[in-house]
C-alpha cells in the first residue's frame, strides 16, 4: 500500500530527487543532489514537507546560499520535526572538501 507520493516542484530529468530521505514525525526532508541551482549544474537542493492529516505539503525548498555547481548538496540530510531543525551535507562543496549546513525551518 502506498500512502503518499512526494514530487519535486518544477522537476527536470536527472535531478535525483529522493537521493536521500529522512522522516521525523509528520516532517520529511527529501534531497535532489543534481538539481540545477542559481550557481549551476549539480548544485543540489533539499525540500521539507509536512503532513497534515493524510496530505503532505511542501514547506520549504533549500539551496546552499553559498553554493556552487557540483556541490551535490543533499547527498546526506536529516530532520528533527520536534525542534524543526535540519542538517544537509554537500560533499562536492569547497573543492570537494565538503560542507554541512544546519538550519531551522
Amino acid at each position: 500500500m502506498v500512502g503518499a507520493k512526494l514530487l519535486n516542484v518544477n522537476a527536470a530529468a536527472d535531478q535525483r530527487f529522493g537521493w536521500h530521505v529522512s522522516l521525523s514525525g509528520d516532517h520529511a526532508i527529501v534531497s535532489a543532489i543534481q538539481e540545477f541551482g542559481e550557481y549551476g549544474a549539480y548544485q543540489g537542493s533539499a525540500t521539507i514537507f509536512m503532513r497534515v492529516g493524510s496530505l503532505w505539503y511542501r514547506l520549504q525548498k533549500i539551496f546552499d546560499p553559498a553554493g556552487n555547481a557540483n556541490d551535490f548538496f543533499g547527498t546526506s540530510c536529516d530532520i528533527d520535526g520536534n525542534t524543526q531543525r535540519f542538517v544537509i551535507g554537500g560533499p562536492g562543496a569547497n573543492g570537494s572538501y565538503g560542507k554541512v549546513v544546519f538550519g531551522k525551518y
